[in-house]
């Protein structure tokens, strides 16, 4: 059966005034090309997976600073008003390029990050999405709302593929301290017409294995495509998305 969608998250919902913004940008920017050419040092960096976050989001309520020298280029992207409105801080470079990447019959593609929460406030306002996304994308909206992202999100832990109402049950929800990852994994698939890539995502909580699920998997009548940008043929950026009360603080 398929997985059920949730009319609205029992956490923090953003308004239909955001959804339909967002949407429009989406309408008015299709998925861009993949890349054409990449410096050798950016697919040096890529391959051995260093991530730097940022440029800092266009809202004024959120950080991306640097962490102390020597610790494998880690960033931190920090609340640091009240009341920060939904934002989404994208990878500087892809995690996955759909020209340099492409799985085989015989070697799948793997790639993902993790996050670890510094600090996340119990006010029940505060939201962190462990969270890809293909570009462009709304950067005023979280990760996992719209088409070319997908997420888990800290306050109700659930899943969103393209989903801007209540998201899949998925996990509880995260808590301070904890570290966190995402993971694609692409294998082409002899069950699917022409060899096509079917894309599994991966979770895992504090070094185990949290669970997952598959892009293409059954859909309830009325769901959004969650497969647009995730089966290979785009690229893809580590995006983590924030929203609420000031101190949250994300080390990527």
């Amino acid at each position: 059966p398929p997985a059920i969608s949730n009319f609205s998250s029992p956490a923090g919902n953003a308004s239909s005034c955001d959804y339909a913004a967002g949407s429009y940008f989406c309408t008015c920017h299709p998925l861009a090309a993949p890349l054409v050419s990449v410096w050798p040092e950016a697919l040096t960096n890529i391959s051995r997976g260093d991530i730097c976050m940022g440029p800092d989001s266009p809202l004024k309520h959120v950080s991306v600073i640097p962490s102390a020298p020597h610790t494998n280029n880690t960033s931190i992207i920090q609340i640091v008003k009240k009341r920060c409105p939904d934002a989404t801080v994208l990878s500087q470079a892809p995690l996955y390029l759909a020209r340099y990447h492409q799985p085989t019959r015989s070697t799948p593609t793997v790639f993902g990050y993790e996050i670890s929460l510094n600090a996340l406030p119990l006010d029940g306002k505060t939201t962190v999405a462990l969270g890809l996304a293909c570009v462009p994308y709304p950067l005023f909206r979280l990760p996992g709302w719209h088409r070319g992202s997908l997420a888990i999100h800290s306050d109700d832990g659930r899943r969103y593929c393209n989903d801007g109402y209540g998201g899949i049950q998925f996990t509880r929800p995260f808590q301070q301290g904890e570290t966190l990852a995402l993971a694609l994994v692409m294998r082409v698939s002899d069950s699917i017409p022409g060899g096509g890539v079917n894309t599994e995502v991966l979770f895992f909580r504090n070094g185990g294995r949290a669970g997952g699920w598959f892009v293409r998997e059954e859909l309830e009548i009325g769901r959004m495509d969650p497969k647009p940008g995730f089966l290979g043929e785009r690229d893809v950026f580590a995006a983590v998305g924030v929203a609420g009360g000031r101190g949250t603080e994300v080390a990527v």
